[in-house]
C-alpha cells in the first residue's frame, strides 16, 4: 500500500506536470494568434495596394477602346454591363476622367460578364455587334444609363438610343451565341483571378477596388509625371 504522503505528493507533482502543460499550451496559442493577426494584418495591407502586372500591355489585344486611343495612360475596365458597381464606376469615374483628361488617358474595355448575370453575355454580345457599326462606347453607355430596364427593353431599342443606323443587321448579329473578344476576356480574367467587376487597371497598376476619381486621378497625375504611382496611392487613401 502506497503511503498517503507520497500518494499525496505523487499526486501534486501530476498537477504540476498538468500546469505546466497547461500554461505551455496557452503561450503557444497566444504566439500564434499574434503571428496570426500579424500575417492577416500584412495581407490586408497588400491586399489594399496597388497590384503591378507586368505584361499589361498585353490587354489591349482583348480591350475595345473608348474613343481616343493615343493617350499615353491607358485605363482598362474589366465591366460587367449589368454589374451596378461597373454602371456607377462607368457614368460617374469614367464621364469625370475622360472630361479631365480627354486624349492624355485612353479607356478601354474588357468584357467580364459574370455567370450570376441573366443578361451580362447578351449585352455583351450585342455591344459587339454595335461595334461593327463603331458604336460601342455608346451602345455601353446606353446600356449603363437604363440597366434597370434590362430584360424589359430589346436590345434593338439600345441599339437606336446609341445611334446604330442598321438595325436589321445589328438584329441579326445580337443572336451570335458569342464573340472571340468575350471569350478571350473571360479567360484573361480567369487566368489573372480576378475577384469581381468592376476590375480597374491603369497602365498595369491593378486597384483593389473601383476608385473613385480623385483617387484615380492621383494615380493618372503620378503616371503622367512618369512616377510610381504606388506612395502617392497610399498616401489618398
Amino acid at each position: 500500500m502506497v503511503p498517503k504522503q507520497h500518494a499525496a505528493s505523487r499526486l501534486e507533482s501530476i498537477a504540476n506536470w498538468i500546469l505546466v502543460v497547461a500554461a505551455v499550451g496557452i503561450a503557444v496559442s497566444v504566439i500564434h494568434r499574434e503571428i496570426a493577426a500579424r500575417s492577416t494584418a500584412a495581407s490586408a495591407q497588400q491586399s489594399n495596394d496597388l497590384r503591378f502586372m507586368k505584361e499589361w500591355q498585353a490587354l489591349d489585344a482583348r480591350a475595345v477602346p473608348f474613343g481616343d486611343t493615343t493617350g499615353t495612360v491607358k485605363l482598362y475596365e474589366f465591366g460587367d454591363l449589368e454589374c451596378p458597381a461597373c454602371r456607377v464606376f462607368h457614368l460617374n469615374t469614367v464621364s469625370t476622367i475622360t472630361e479631365r483628361y480627354r486624349n492624355r488617358v485612353s479607356i478601354r474595355f474588357l468584357h467580364f460578364p459574370l455567370s450570376s448575370h441573366r443578361f451580362a453575355k447578351p449585352a455583351a454580345i450585342a455591344a459587339e455587334c454595335a461595334d461593327q457599326q463603331g458604336r460601342f462606347s455608346q451602345f455601353v453607355h446606353a446600356v449603363y444609363s437604363q440597366q434597370d430596364s434590362l430584360g424589359l427593353k430589346s436590345w434593338g431599342a439600345y441599339a437606336a438610343a446609341a445611334g446604330v443606323s442598321d438595325t436589321l443587321t445589328f438584329v441579326k448579329c445580337s443572336h451570335t451565341p458569342t464573340f472571340a473578344r468575350i471569350d478571350s476576356g473571360l479567360a484573361l480574367a480567369r487566368r489573372l483571378a480576378l475577384q469581381g467587376t468592376p476590375t480597374i487597371i491603369v497602365n498595369g497598376w491593378q486597384f483593389p477596388v473601383p476608385p473613385q476619381p480623385e483617387l484615380l486621378s492621383t494615380v493618372i497625375d503620378e503616371l503622367i509625371a512618369g512616377r510610381d504611382p504606388k506612395t502617392a496611392y497610399q498616401a489618398a487613401r
